[in-house]
């Protein structure tokens, strides 16, 4: 397999670079996916799998409306986000995904004669926000996928098909392309112009080289210029201002100008400065009051961080993207292997707050954007841990796994395995008479290089060692240990400010404190915590701390790195006094023991209105919808629990819905398992943990179905696949409704 034909997005970056300070890449002709990589790669392809997106009715309702899910006016959005992330995935882990002739099928048949997917439209007569900015969203994710594919598998239906949506986009131009349009249709979020019209850039250009027709160019770059009136960052939807980077980062490279380098550069730059969080992504709306991540976005940080690496040769960007990769992708992916949205929290210290100090122990996947995004940014990422740059092998350290190179008749194999605490271990096994340069990136975080390689670094952030001595049809393996140790940056900035919390790193990696590791009552919810520190170095990526709660209690605790934190919240701001190992030891043995919470479950409960979940008597979290509710985080120590439900409102189909999620099975929501009594005025404790408290006044729960039954249909499509079924109070009045019921399961959890 040659590189042109790798899948999914790096696939567009397989030839030359062109930028004069740049970086010219090729990738591997052949790449295995190992470490973390691999597992969760493993992890968000299956995702794909599962209910709902195994179903094809399901993902192709936005082009073919087939069902009444959610976002099915976004055409092309779903389906077209599976088909490039089933195609990336899949070439990676060696996996046949039927699903996908089954997408490139229906694209065939549902495409409009004039090349465009969804609603009537006749632009003409009117621009129509709600109508045609998820059009123009939708096809824009739909050409992007589809010009991957067809340059890469050289399929020529394919490509006529992504033709005539590239023809579509060029004939709307006298109707969108107007500067009155971002007054006029409006909009700085998912259905605003500001973020629709720019998304068809990235797909043009990739359809520009499939199909080598400069005129998908020529539209992209006219798109982007006029996408350059809007300047604003602020409550901006990241995603889409990320996708416009994106696609003119490829424009630039694909057809050899440098128009938009700078414009991306200059953007990121006001990124970093202002509004990235400290785990290194982004917020859904740009601006760090904004309490919401979105998967989606951080896929799109980490690429245009890569790509602007490429366009500039400048290792910054690859740290850049290595910080959100580790710290913000990887310990946001959810358990089923989706990605989604989290709640971030502010933390207080004295006066002052500090937005996104920490995550909170719930979060929604969105399985509808997010779950492909992801990964296929994750297959990306795979591809990027070596590559290759003319007669230079590049390792980068940003994944671990394997890489081929072909040359000619011979060939060359590159491992990497990370083994935590900036150790890692790198084999060649070299095949070819090619005379190479073997090229390591030198990362900031590493405070000291490897004995005698001072005289290899070069001056551009990389170590490059000559050929290798001792000739071909040898296999070489190298220990490379980067020396590290913990170290304190500020709260959205490298260094730390006087008077302000820091954050803790040890190489690569944040540390957090996860809330499973705090006793309750030590420290308030929402405050910056204050630890005793004294490990120059993490040892199997964790770091001893005292924590300093009220009343002059303290606690033993380990900082464990963002991506292997456990479930549930954690904050990562912390007010340190750093102590000497000796010291250190003695406040440590007067400490009580790191908090042990029990055992892990995800509860994820939809109602038509208000519902609070309590799990043994604690309230774990409040919500107010069905079709995105929140999987919730809980701990419990006890062999037998009670889930208790409050649910009360004033729609006229109520109806409660939801499961809970162990390590060894999920226990769905069923009408003859649970039990509903009016709910009390005073809800004491004795109500939420005892199933027999008001028992005489218990109601026969209805079974209404399961998550597609009417009147919700598959908008809570989270509940697919889980036998999780809609119940409510048999002969249930209004006013009580409103007053509110309060369900109630016992469970008991396996030793």
């Amino acid at each position: 397999m040659c590189s042109t034909l790798m899948i999914g997005i790096l696939s567009v970056m397989s030839g030359i670079g062109v930028s004069e300070t740049g970086v010219e890449l090729q990738y591997a002709d052949r790449v295995e996916a190992g470490g973390q990589i691999r597992v969760r790669l493993g992890y968000a392809y299956q995702r794909l799998c599962d209910p709902p997106l195994n179903d094809p009715e399901f993902v192709l309702s936005d082009i073919g409306f087939i069902q009444p899910r959610r976002f099915t006016h976004y055409s092309g959005d779903v389906s077209g986000r599976m088909l490039g992330a089933l195609t990336a995935a899949g070439a990676i882990l060696r996996r046949d995904t039927p699903m996908i002739d089954v997408l490139t099928e229906a694209f065939k048949i549902c495409q409009h004669p004039d090349g465009h997917y969804g609603a009537d439209q006749n632009l003409a007569e009117e621009i129509n926000q709600k109508r045609d900015m998820p059009i123009l969203w939708g096809n824009g994710r739909l050409l992007l996928a589809l010009a991957e594919r067809c340059r890469d598998t050289k399929d020529k239906r394919l490509l006529k098909q992504a033709k005539r949506l590239g023809e579509y986009v060029r004939s709307t131009r006298p109707y969108y392309g107007k500067e009155e349009n971002f007054k006029r249709v409006g909009g700085q979020y998912s259905s605003g112009f500001t973020t629709c019209y720019p998304s068809l850039i990235d797909g043009l250009a990739a359809l520009g080289e499939a199909a080598g027709d400069k005129r998908f160019y020529d539209e992209a770059r006219f798109i982007s210029r006029l996408s350059l009136l809007d300047t604003e960052f602020v409550n901006h939807h990241s995603h889409g201002r990320l996708t416009a980077y994106r696609g003119m980062l490829d424009l630039d490279r694909l057809t050899g100008t440098r128009e938009f380098l700078d414009t991306v550069r200059s953007g990121c730059r006001t990124i970093t400065d202002q509004m990235l969080m400290p785990t290194g992504g982004v917020n859904e709306r740009f601006g760090r009051q904004d309490r919401r991540d979105e998967g989606c976005s951080e896929a799109d940080w980490i690429r245009v961080n890569f790509l602007l690496w490429q366009a500039t040769g400048d290792t910054a960007y690859l740290e850049a993207a290595e910080h959100a990769i580790r710290n913000h992708l990887y310990a946001t992916q959810f358990v089923n292997g989706g990605f989604g949205h989290h709640d971030f929290r502010t933390l207080k210290d004295g006066d002052k707050s500090y937005p996104l100090g920490g995550i909170s122990h719930y979060g929604s996947e969105a399985y509808w954007c997010c779950s492909m995004h992801g990964a296929q940014v994750l297959a990306d990422i795979a591809r990027w841990g070596v590559i290759r740059s003319g007669n230079k092998i590049m390792v980068t350290w940003l994944s671990e796994g394997g890489a081929e190179f072909k040359f000619g008749k011979g060939k060359l194999y590159v491992a990497t395995k990370y083994n935590g605490d900036g150790k890692w271990v790198v084999l060649f096994s070299k095949r070819t008479p090619e005379d190479l340069i073997f090229s390591y990136r030198v990362p900031s975080w590493a405070e000291k290089l490897p004995e005698g390689d001072q005289k290899y670094k070069t001056g551009d952030g990389w170590i490059e060692y000559p050929e290798m001595e001792g000739g071909n049809n040898r296999t070489y393996r190298y220990g490379y240990d980067f020396e590290i140790s913990v170290r304190l940056a500020g709260v959205y900035k490298s260094q730390p400010l006087k008077g302000e919390p820091v954050r803790v790193f040890a190489g690569p990696d944040m540390y957090c404190l996860p809330d499973a590791y705090i006793a309750p009552g030590l420290i308030a919810d929402d405050v910056v915590p204050a630890v005793i520190l004294a490990a120059a170095k993490p040892s199997k990526e964790q770091i001893p701390v005292i924590i300093k709660g009220t009343n002059d209690r303290t606690q033993q605790a380990n900082l464990v790195s963002m991506y292997k934190r456990p479930p549930g919240g954690c904050r990562y701001l912390f007010n340190v006094e750093q102590v000497t190992e000796d010291n250190f030891e003695k406040l440590h043995a007067s400490a009580t023991p790191q908090h042990n919470p029990g055992k892990p479950i995800i509860l994820n409960f939809a109602g038509t209105d208000q519902h609070h979940i309590y799990l043994n008597g604690q309230l774990v979290r409040g919500h107010a919808n069905f079709d995105e509710s929140p999987l919730v985080d809980a701990y419990t120590n006890r062999k037998t629990n009670v889930l208790a439900v409050r649910a009360r409102t004033d729609s006229e189909h109520p109806g409660l819905i939801g499961y809970i999620r162990t390590k060894a099975k999920v226990i769905p929501m069923r009408a003859e398992e649970w039990t509903a009594v009016p709910c009390p005025r005073e809800l004491t404790v004795d109500w939420l943990t005892d199933p027999a408290k008001g028992a005489a006044d218990a109601v026969k729960l209805v079974d209404m179905g399961g998550f597609d039954s009417p009147p919700w249909e598959p908008l809570p499509a989270q509940f697919a696949g889980t036998n999780a079924r809609w119940v409510w109070p048999a002969d249930a009045t209004s006013e009580q409704n409103k007053k509110g019921w309060l369900f109630r399961y016992q469970f008991d959890l396996s030793p």
